[in-house]
């Protein structure tokens, strides 16, 4: 009932939910693409806007960008339609409407082989990133982004433009939604844990959210498989200087039956580590290493430091690509420890 509900809309919300409805609402068939190495709040948010927009009649496709998503998240309602995109081009459709990806990198190759469709418009990007490049696209100069960087995630904004929109949540948009926030908040304990966010929260528990599915699938049951990961990725763990760093290969992956996304959450049991400055888990890719970044450390912003290296995120979570061996990956180390150090230093801790 809207008496229950917790949340005032703001005018920035309401505001942007006028600009960006009759672009939306003039779509008949509808893409979401989510980010190359997804996580829980890519996941949510976009599988919660799918729910919000079938509901509409809408026409949706959603795609896996990289063609493949957290195994913690095939418990959320409508992950059974998610396309892992193999290349090619996209299906004709009235608009692309982008979740969570700060960047075009973050599409990966779905972007890269489909760039003049993106480039055309219309394309909608909401996010949460504040290294977000802008790059949604719509006629007649319309802005067509939404970026909130105080949301602490996605699937907050995502549930926000819904009321403003008056759009009716049910438990699976809600499910789906609130995945998205305990994803990127790790259950409520990140300092983006704002008195709007467990106010969301309260409101999407309140629409039908399956809290118990998704604390079960996301902090109490792990494949046996990832369990192999993480036992190797911690072994493998080393410091280089003041940053705690470990490694994911192919081989590791291999050796343990499991996918890429298997390994997802270690880096924050990492990032627990007493005196790291930083965190650093590197997956290794075809000539290339891809880094996540995570601190504790108040001083610390590893946003700030993936931009150094073309990449982006949040203060106290990041990422980036670092191409070459391990030459480069150990100058790399390297430079985040030094980076570490002179913001901590600059800010007398």
């Amino acid at each position: 009932m809207v008496s229950e509900l917790l949340i005032a809309i703001d005018d920035n919300y309401r505001a942007g939910a006028a600009r960006l409805w009759p672009i939306i609402d003039g779509a008949r068939s509808i893409i979401l693409p989510f980010h190359v190495n997804s996580d829980p709040d890519a996941v949510g948010s976009t599988l919660g806007a799918y729910h919000l927009l079938t509901a509409l009649g809408k026409e949706v496709t959603v795609y896996a960008s990289d063609g493949d998503f957290p195994r913690i998240t095939d418990f959320l309602p409508g992950s059974e339609r998610i396309v892992r995109y193999g290349g090619g081009a996209l299906p004709e459709c009235d608009l692309i409407l982008g979740l969570d990806s700060s960047d075009t990198a973050r599409l990966g190759p779905l972007y890269s082989e489909n760039a003049d469709r993106f480039a055309a418009g219309p394309t909608i990007m909401i996010d949460h990133h504040v290294t977000n490049v802008h790059f949604g696209v719509a006629p007649g100069g319309i802005d067509a982004n939404f970026i909130d960087s105080s949301a602490a995630a996605t699937a907050e904004i995502v549930y926000l433009l819904a009321r403003a929109w008056a759009l009716p949540i049910d438990a699976a948009a809600a499910t789906c939604l609130l995945a998205g926030i305990y994803g990127d908040t790790l259950g409520l304990q990140t300092t983006s844990t704002a008195p709007r966010v467990v106010r969301v929260v309260a409101d999407l528990l309140a629409a039908g959210a399956d809290l118990t599915a998704l604390v079960n699938n996301f902090y109490r049951s792990r494949p046996f498989a990832t369990i192999k990961v993480w036992g190797a990725t911690l072994d493998r763990a080393e410091w280089c200087g003041k940053v705690v760093w470990s490694q994911i290969t192919p081989e590791m992956l291999a050796a343990a039956g499991a996918s890429e996304s298997g390994s997802g959450g270690v880096i924050n049991f990492l990032t627990g580590t007493v005196g790291a400055h930083a965190v650093v888990l590197l997956n290794r890719g075809e000539g290339e290493w891809r880094a996540g970044l995570r601190t504790l450390v108040e001083a610390v912003d590893v946003a700030a430091i993936a931009e150094q290296f073309g990449g982006g995120g949040h203060r106290k979570a990041a990422g980036c690509r670092i191409a070459g061996g391990e030459n480069e990956r150990d100058a790399f180390l390297r430079e985040v420890d030094r980076l570490a150090a002179a913001q901590i230093t600059a800010a007398g801790d």
